[in-house]
């Protein structure tokens, strides 16, 4: 990464050196931002998913306190058959007496 050959060749002069390091500075601060554009797109991918994930479960936990009120609300009421009488849904099948 900061090598600027086989070692044949290299810079002797004061000038030649300093562009030499300011090279190898520049390569290793690319290669720097480049993996940290790539781990700060990660820890973002990661984060947003968590937070979709959080609100799924925020709305389950809405449907079923809903759910849950719904079934309260069906046990106290009296329910209503089709034809305006009390009695079992029309929906239900109505259960035979069991001989116990």
């Amino acid at each position: 990464m900061t090598t600027v050959g086989y070692g044949d060749q290299y810079p002797v002069t004061a000038r030649g050196r300093l562009v030499g390091v300011a090279l190898m500075l520049g390569g290793i601060a690319l290669l720097g931002v480049a993996t940290a554009t790539l781990a700060s797109w990660l820890v973002e991918a990661v984060g947003a998913e968590q937070q979709e994930s959080e609100d799924m479960r925020a709305e389950i936990r809405t449907l079923h306190q809903k759910l849950d009120l719904l079934v309260v609300k069906q046990q106290t009421e009296p329910s209503q058959r089709a034809d305006g009488e009390d009695g079992p849904l029309a929906s239900e099948p109505e259960r035979e007496p069991s001989n116990s």
